[in-house]
């Protein structure tokens, strides 16, 4: 991976609420298309993979309203309470 493919897929990490399996096999396929975009386009600026994928707001929000509602109000439930419970003790 080239340093601005590293960068994009940071700023998109650090907008997810959870990070489970589901979320990382999404980024990881994320990630390769974006490193294969860079190398076949020669990309040298963020602002050009901004403007082809998208902010990374808009691909968390992709993800989210591509996926059950249901099973990401669970997993955010479930890291609030781990959360909750390694707090105390």
């Amino acid at each position: 991976m080239n340093k601005l493919t590293k960068q994009y897929i940071a700023n998109v990490k650090s907008l997810f609420p959870i990070m489970g399996k589901d979320e990382r096999d999404y980024i990881h396929s994320l990630s390769i298309n974006i490193d294969d975009y860079c190398l076949e386009e020669n990309v040298q600026t963020i602002q050009e993979l901004y403007d082809h994928y998208g902010l990374p707001n808009d691909i968390v929000n992709t993800y989210f309203v591509m996926s059950d509602t249901s099973t990401i109000i669970k997993k955010i439930q479930l890291c609030k309470w781990v959360k909750r419970t390694s707090c105390v003790y």
